[in-house]
């Protein structure tokens, strides 16, 4: 995780699945994928062996920008940030799941950084 306004004293953030997104030139990246295959799907969710899938370098989870007066956070993945029971035995997923402890603090300075004038 990189450096920036609103991960103070976070250093572990926990992601499930999700998107990834290049970012424009002014944006700056806080999660960036490495060593990972995008799969492309043309349906979401739907794979098989003629699925496109490419090197994740250069693709990111979670980043921000300044624009105009006004800030962004773009995530492309919102498991991190919800709490979710999932399948047969209702795991814990999202910021519910105990390796996932500093996910509702990023949050919250996400939203208070967000906030400020």
């Amino acid at each position: 995780m990189f450096d920036s306004p609103f991960t103070a004293g976070i250093d572990t953030v926990v992601t499930f699945t999700g998107s990834a997104f290049q970012l424009p030139e002014n944006g700056k990246a806080v999660l960036t994928l490495k060593n990972y295959t995008l799969l492309m799907p043309e349906v979401a969710w739907r794979f098989d062996e003629t699925t496109p899938y490419q090197d994740s370098q250069g693709w990111h989870q979670l980043g921000y920008l300044q624009y105009g007066k006004g800030k962004v956070v773009i995530s492309g993945e919102a498991a991190m940030f919800s709490a979710q029971l999932a399948g047969p035995n209702q795991a814990p997923v999202g910021m519910n799941q105990p390796e996932a402890r500093q996910n509702p603090q990023l949050l919250l300075q996400i939203m208070a950084w967000l906030s400020e004038p």
